[in-house]
């Protein structure tokens, strides 16, 4: 189904209309809110890594060492996860 825009006595009024396809419905926005994941999970694991590894780095007097050894680590876990959520969209798409 798609979604088609008129004006009717001033108003917006939205009507469904047959696309000729079958899709399963909303598995455009499961799709699409699995994409916006991505930069969220990447970003997350980053930064939690480089906390970790900052407190750790504050506690053990190790200053730069550990913050980047869990820097590589967060990166690691994001591209992980960013793997996992590619494959369930390619999964979804099957």
């Amino acid at each position: 189904m798609q979604l088609a825009f008129r004006f009717s006595k001033g108003c917006i009024v939205s009507q469904q209309r047959p696309s000729g396809r079958d899709e399963k419905p909303g598995s455009g926005l499961r799709s699409a809110s699995l994409a916006v994941m991505i930069p969220t999970t990447m970003g997350a694991c980053v930064l939690v890594g480089c906390f970790i590894g900052y407190k750790l780095d504050q506690f053990f007097g190790t200053k730069p060492w550990l913050s980047l050894l869990f820097l590589v680590f967060g990166m690691a876990a994001g591209i992980r996860e960013t793997a996992r959520i590619i494959r369930r969209i390619n999964e979804e798409q099957k």
